[in-house]
């Protein structure tokens, strides 16, 4: 039994890898479309430029949030559809990590864990 679960893991794992990686790397285009150009208005917070997210991230603690804010957008604009599509993976990884790990900290901090309460789950 376990010796074909082995088996049906070896077969599905480069698979279920890249999808992992599709959709992490594809998540992120949305958000730094919003962020960024002011895509997709009346969702999450209200920044629509990055003029607006450097004020929130001054307001948040993330000082100067004239350098964090475009560095936001490159990881979410840049590294995110490289990461998706398998181009610099290891390269494009890093700034997906620390975004990812400093946001999780962020709804954690502010939300607690419960979607409705805007936490990390």
């Amino acid at each position: 039994m376990l010796a074909s679960l082995g088996a049906i893991t070896e077969t599905l794992a480069p698979i279920i890898e890249a999808l992992l990686r599709v959709v992490v790397g594809a998540a992120l285009v949305p958000h730094g479309l919003r962020v960024t150009f002011g895509f997709f208005r009346g969702t999450g917070l209200p920044q629509s430029n990055l003029q607006m997210l450097v004020e929130q991230l001054d307001r948040d603690g993330y000082r100067p949030g004239r350098l964090w804010a475009p560095l936001i957008s490159a990881t979410e604009l840049m590294a995110g559809p490289l990461f998706a599509l398998g181009l610099f993976t290891r390269i494009a990884a890093i700034p997906i990590v620390l975004f990812l790990a400093v946001s999780c900290r962020e709804r954690w901090v502010k939300g607690g864990w419960f979607w409705n309460t805007k936490g990390l789950e």
